[in-house]
């Protein structure tokens, strides 16, 4: 019975982690996706002023 509880929370303990990995794996991928839209669009903006002020 000792063992079989000791296994179990050792299997409580693993999914516990894997699901604290995976969440953070998706905050991060957010993080990375929205930093490149964000550098995306100001480079846009960037190039767009440019043009303007040379009249192009």
């Amino acid at each position: 019975m000792d063992r079989r509880l000791n296994a179990n929370v050792r299997l409580t303990k693993l999914v516990a982690t894997i699901d604290i990995l995976r969440r953070n794996y998706y905050r991060v991928q957010f993080c990375v996706v929205y930093n490149t839209q964000l550098i995306f669009a100001l480079s846009l903006l960037g190039i767009s002023l440019a043009h303007l002020q040379t009249g192009e």
